[in-house]
């Protein structure tokens, strides 16, 4: 854990230096990690920051029976077990991704229609925090351990109703009824679009993948899909910053899978992008296009580094690392200009892996060294 404090401080510090930090915030939305404005690249995923990582103020319509779907389950899946609030109360994401407009009269809506019931004593127990079970009862001289369950069954069980009454708790808390749950499971796989909503996959874009198969497929048999079409989309367009997060979802959905070698081989893909210093291609494009003088062109941005966030994920993966298959993965990503040699690569897995001290710097300048060479050459 030491080690992985000293990598983090080192390139923290880095772009300390570098004035890309801002205390104003946006999310990024390759991983959902919330990020300063400023914040040229994400420092949980590496990917580039843009301003449109803001919230949308436009309310999305509700024009279709999939959108209408779609908002009812968001809305039971995150407000099971709650009160019917103040509009500015309510998650912002129901506004900017669901489309409710009013959330506290949808919520009402929803009790009218079934989907919630007023909670009994166990779900509104659920409500409270651990400290506050415990203090409850510690009160009626009853065990504090176990876990949370434990000690819900425990105060349903031992106390009596009129000892129950006493506890101060809201009792206008509604949580999902039999209707609401059966809702639930039957659009499950939305509420899969709305936890991985930093994939950026859209419900218009799912349902349209999926009716296009013949068979029945999950939802991250069908992100898969969409993954790879964007691999596809994205080589060909030569959108390469695009196709380094695309991977990087690629490896968030491996993991989840726990297919822990895959995910090993693409969060190396995702390095050997970002030490490729591919984005140069733009720069030279500038200079090609006289925008740039060779003076702008040798002094232009290199962003070449590497997140603290995926360290620490290469380092989770450690088992897993062989010069052998990081050779193989080096010679499957296919860029039209890598400052990155195999070598370098190696080098740097070798330090990551093995080393005491990790000089992040040190490979960086190798890089750079190499690209200012190329550079130099046009």
């Amino acid at each position: 854990m030491g080690l992985l404090n000293k990598f983090i401080k080192v390139i923290n510090e880095n772009l300390k230096e570098k004035s890309l930090l801002n205390s104003k915030q946006i999310v990024c939305k390759t991983c959902g990690a919330i990020q300063n404005e400023k914040t040229r690249y994400c420092s949980d995923c590496g990917a580039e920051m843009t301003n449109d990582g803001y919230y949308d103020d436009n309310i999305p319509t509700i024009d279709s029976k999939e959108k209408q779907d779609y908002a009812t389950a968001i809305f039971l899946y995150t407000n099971s077990n709650s009160k019917i609030k103040n509009n500015n109360e309510y998650v912002g994401y129901l506004f900017y991704e669901c489309g409710i407009s009013n959330p506290k009269k949808y919520h009402q809506e929803l009790i009218n229609e079934g989907y919630l019931k007023q909670a009994s004593i166990n779900e509104i127990l659920y409500t409270f925090k651990l400290d506050d079970l415990k203090k409850i009862l510690k009160e009626n001289n009853l065990k504090v351990t176990g876990k949370k369950a434990e000690l819900i069954d425990r105060i349903s069980s031992e106390l009596s109703e009129k000892e129950l009454n006493e506890i101060n708790f809201d009792r206008n808390i509604y949580a999902l009824s039999e209707k609401g749950k059966k809702y639930i499971e039957n659009h499950k796989d939305y509420i899969e679009i709305h936890r991985h909503s930093s994939w950026q996959i859209t419900l218009e874009e799912y349902i349209k993948v999926k009716r296009q198969l013949n068979f029945s497929a999950n939802f991250n048999d069908i992100a898969w899909g969409i993954f790879n079409k964007r691999t596809i989309e994205y080589s060909n367009n030569r959108q390469y910053g695009l196709q380094r997060n695309n991977y990087y979802n690629m490896f968030q959905l491996l993991m989840e899978e726990k297919k822990e070698m895959q995910a090993f081989e693409m969060i190396v893909k995702v390095v050997i992008y970002d030490l490729s210093g591919v984005n140069t291609l733009e720069n030279i494009k500038l200079y090609k296009d006289g925008i740039y003088s060779k003076k702008d062109l040798l002094n232009s941005y290199s962003s070449i580094f590497i997140a603290p966030g995926i360290i620490k994920k290469l380092l989770e993966l450690e088992q897993f690392y062989s010069d052998e298959l990081v050779k193989i993965v080096y010679k499957q990503v296919a860029l039209p200009i890598n400052f990155c040699s195999e070598t370098i690569l190696i080098e740097l897995m070798h330090e990551v892996f093995h080393n005491a001290i990790f000089d992040y710097e040190k490979y960086i300048d190798k890089i750079n060294l190499e690209r200012i060479k190329y550079l130099k050459k046009l």
